[in-house]
């Protein structure tokens, strides 16, 4: 069969890497389109004490890898006419990249003007990472004399202060799942990237009102955070707190799909959880949902010292906590936070959101950080 010329764009590799899940998409990206989602997969992260944490993780990302080849490649052949990968991005989360925010300053007697060696000089200042580890410092604000700009270069000023993300990442961890993705798809354009950037990028362009708020992404092992104010990420963090406890609830209480038909299953087949089930469960899961709430709390009481906290959450979750997770964020005890009795704004991030924005074919299903991380490759291709 004969296939028109590969359009003009790119074909992207997607890959979210978290403690629970790896998934894996294709994607097509053109300047001025939807992107085009044409592969989807995402497969559980089983931890067993035989093997390490990196170890189950690499040798699921060498299985999800192959299938990408296998069943991802002909669908994107079939809605390019090439199925090859131009380049990669990786989303690595917790505990194999650890972030964190910093402000480093540049402050002269006399006028200076911005450039690109002022600004490597003032992020290799002091950026001393552990052995065997790397760092990768991002400028994602620049103020100049106390006022935020856009664009610094070539501007002349007393004092810039820079926003840093800076993210670090075991070198071993980096290398082999470089080679891998490498021996994959034959290219050498493979980036590695952090839950709070791309989803604060993606969030601020779908919600572009919203100058300040916080993003929960929680998972079955961890709940990453970022918050926002004044549209620029001023704090992120991790901490090892998921859903685990919770989906453990309901198997403790015997309350399991199949036991009881009549309660209704999320779209991945886990039974939904919900605080209407029986006495047991509400008891196992209160205690479970008081572990999350207190860690989270801690958590963000170190944001709050710095900066006063958003109003305004977005939640990423799976559809079988997600109704949970969103009422737990009422507690009182996180209410004290924002020195209010007012419950916060939460609003639920989901695939469904990015219908008009997304196209799904061939093998592509809804999936809310595939779909984020597509959006976001299509910022970099403007």
């Amino acid at each position: 069969m004969w296939f028109s010329k590969k359009p003009a764009g790119e074909s992207v590799a997607l890959i979210d890497i978290s403690a629970s899940c790896i998934g894996v998409a294709l994607a097509r990206i053109e300047v001025g389109k939807a992107p085009v989602l044409c592969y989807t997969l995402r497969e559980s992260l089983d931890h067993v004490d035989t093997i390490s944490p990196t170890t189950a993780m690499l040798k699921l990302l060498n299985d999800v890898g192959d299938r990408l080849v296998l069943e991802g490649a002909p669908q994107l052949r079939t809605a390019t006419g090439s199925g090859s990968v131009d380049r990669v991005i990786v989303n690595m989360g917790s505990p194999w990249q650890e972030t964190h925010i910093e402000t480093k300053s540049i402050q002269k007697d006399a006028p200076f003007t911005v450039s690109k060696s002022l600004i490597s000089e003032a992020l290799t200042r002091d950026a001393e990472p552990p052995e065997g580890f790397t760092l990768t410092e991002t400028v994602i604000a620049t103020s100049l004399n106390g006022y935020a700009v856009k664009e610094a270069l070539g501007k002349r000023a007393n004092r810039a202060e820079l926003t840093v993300l800076a993210s670090t990442m075991e070198d071993s961890v980096r290398e082999d799942v470089t080679a891998l993705f490498r021996k994959l798809f034959h290219t050498s354009d493979i980036s590695f990237t952090a839950f709070a950037y791309p989803f604060f990028a993606v969030l601020r362009d779908l919600y572009p009102h919203e100058k300040e708020f916080l993003v929960l992404s929680v998972s079955s092992e961890a709940t990453d955070v970022a918050s926002i104010k004044r549209g620029h990420v001023v704090d992120v963090g991790s901490l090892p707190h998921g859903t685990n406890p919770l989906l453990k609830a309901i198997r403790h209480a015997g309350d399991l799909a199949q036991d009881a038909p009549d309660v209704p299953e999320s779209t991945t087949g886990q039974p939904s959880i919900s605080r209407e089930r029986n006495a047991r469960f509400g008891i196992e899961a209160e205690k479970a949902e008081k572990e999350w709430v207190e860690a989270l709390a801690g958590f963000l009481r170190a944001f709050a010292m710095r900066h006063a906290l958003p109003r305004t959450v977005f939640l990423i979750a799976g559809d079988e906590t997600r109704g949970f997770l969103k009422s737990a964020l009422d507690a009182p005890s996180l209410h004290t936070l924002w020195l209010s009795d007012e419950p916060v704004s939460v609003i639920p991030v989901m695939a469904s959101q990015f219908s008009s924005r997304i196209t799904f074919q061939g093998l592509a299903e809804g999936d809310t950080m595939l779909s984020l991380l597509a959006l976001y490759a299509t910022q970099g291709a403007r």
